[in-house]
């Protein structure tokens, strides 16, 4: 929820007064959300579909409440937060996808599959640069240490494994390997 950031809270310059109606709406609307999910999912007769379109009034709800409590300029700001928050999540090729935004901005299905295929093409240029900055990032954590250290891991590595996309993807850099021993396989 954006608006229990303090940063998100001090760019709409909300007031103690606004600040205390959006936590209680917080709490009344999570109440209900655990309440109707918890009764679907405790009913084996409910169909679990549901779910989507409880959340889906709600939400509805939750915009209307949100009208009540901001004013129109936060309201508006509010969704401009939004959205750069949901393109620093998902990408702005995420975002341009999305139906709102289509056609808000007045894109065709033609243009979204020019986009994709953009998207695509500079997405496979950032994992070459990526993996390029992994492998400088080895090399130089690898000068730190010792020759005989550095002999000693390559035998550890042993040869050079292509991961498939998969793997690859859920690979992250930095040093979190560094904090645990590796364990022996078998």
């Amino acid at each position: 929820f954006l608006l229990n950031d303090p940063g998100v809270q001090k760019e709409l310059e909300l007031v103690d007064e606004q600040r205390e109606q959006l936590k209680q709406m917080q709490r009344e609307f999570g109440d209900e959300i655990r309440s109707k999910i918890d009764g679907i999912m405790k009913n084996p007769a409910e169909d679990k579909s549901q779910i989507a379109e409880v959340l889906k009034e709600i939400n509805q709800r939750k915009k209307n409440r949100l009208a009540e409590i901001l004013l129109p300029h936060q309201v508006d700001r509010l969704k401009q937060i939004s959205l750069q928050a949901n393109v620093n999540q998902a990408g702005l090729d995420q975002a341009l996808a999305s139906k709102a935004l289509m056609e808000e901005l007045g894109i065709d299905e033609d243009q979204k599959k020019e986009l994709t295929k953009k998207a695509e093409q500079l997405n496979k240029e950032f994992n070459e640069k990526v993996a390029q900055l992994k492998s400088n990032m080895r090399d130089e954590l690898l000068t730190e240490l010792k020759p005989e250290q550095r002999e000693k891991m390559k035998q550890l590595l042993g040869s050079k494994c292509d991961f498939g996309e998969q793997t690859s993807s859920r690979m992250r850099i930095g040093s979190p390997a560094l904090r645990s021993s590796p364990q022996p396989i078998g």
